[in-house]
């Protein structure tokens, strides 16, 4: 485990005592089959309860990305914490800001990052 994954973790264990009542369920996981995407906020179908906040492989292996590695931590929670419905759309957004996060719908990956 490298000390990238390990503090983002650390901070998802962070986020869970922060919000335990809308996280107690959801876990996260490290993804090593995304190759154009940093992360995702899995939810069940039914009630739309968030089940995982994932973050691709390439996120937490380059320390370089530490920044966007958090930013894309705080993304999938804020969706996690806004819901499912909410989209990316007003209610999303501002959890964004309140987590810390850039409200924006994608990041900005270079040729060399998708490489990874």
């Amino acid at each position: 485990m490298t000390k990238l994954e390990k503090d983002l973790r650390d901070e998802w264990r962070k986020l869970r005592a922060t919000y335990p009542e809308r996280l107690a369920g959801c876990s996260f996981k490290i993804n090593g089959r995304f190759k154009t995407k940093l992360g995702v906020c899995r939810s069940r179908r039914s009630d739309g309860m968030p089940v995982s906040v994932e973050l691709a492989r390439m996120c937490v292996v380059d320390e370089a990305m530490r920044e966007q590695a958090f930013d894309t931590l705080y993304h999938e929670t804020a969706h996690a914490l806004a819901g499912h419905a909410a989209g990316h759309g007003p209610e999303w957004k501002a959890m964004c800001r309140k987590l810390g996060a850039n409200p924006e719908r994608l990041a900005n990956l270079t040729s060399d990052q998708r490489a990874v």
